[in-house]
């Protein structure tokens, strides 16, 4: 499947959010989710025909499983090749961070003489609230299922450069979940660059 070009889109949702300045209350984070159970997929098809397009959405789809938002799938041409070499990111907390990651596994992997990484498809969440709070759709789930009566403090961190996160509630919590973000960051291969998104002191 060889070929770049423009993002096709055909009823599919593409938007841009904005950072979270200060952390929310577990309410605020709420009211601001997107639905954590169903994405878009948007596929460059440009110099692809239709049943190439439609065979890199299924591939895609097929292997994207539950943890949806934020991803990207970047590709390289092998030289003299015909068919795409590809590599995927899932479960990030942003649009940008899971292309910066998924471009860094593809220059990894592609011959000098291959053609340059590209961006050929973006996952995203499907339907945002009006002012969305970017988060994976795994930490969506457990900010949504929270129990309403769950006592004391709910602390949720996120890598801002891989799929990191961690959400602990009580006492220590806010120490305890920047603790484990950076630990799963670190085990990522990345920086400790989690910060506290949700700051819950009921």
């Amino acid at each position: 499947m060889a070929g770049w070009g423009r993002v096709m889109t055909a009823g599919l949702c593409l938007w841009a959010a904005a950072a979270t300045a200060q952390p929310l209350t577990l309410d605020e984070a709420r009211a601001r989710l997107p639905d954590a159970d169903r994405y878009s997929l948007a596929v460059e098809n440009e110099g692809l025909a239709p049943d190439a397009v439609q065979e890199l959405a299924a591939l895609i789809a097929g292997a994207i499983g539950q943890d949806h938002f934020y991803g990207a799938v970047a590709a390289h041409l092998p030289a003299g090749g015909t068919r795409l070499a590809i590599s995927m990111r899932l479960a990030h907390h942003s649009g940008p961070a899971a292309e910066r990651a998924v471009l860094a596994d593809c220059e990894a992997d592609r011959p000098a003489d291959a053609s340059p990484c590209r961006i050929i498809a973006r996952i995203l969440p499907e339907t945002p609230p009006e002012d969305p709070i970017e988060v994976s759709s795994a930490a969506a789930h457990m900010l949504a299922d929270l129990p309403d009566d769950a006592e004391g403090p709910v602390h949720l961190a996120l890598s801002g450069g891989s799929a990191a996160w961690a959400a602990w509630l009580g006492q220590g919590s806010q120490a305890s979940a920047l603790e484990e973000c950076n630990a799963a960051a670190i085990a990522a291969g990345g920086p400790a660059d989690c910060q506290i998104v949700v700051d819950d002191t009921r």
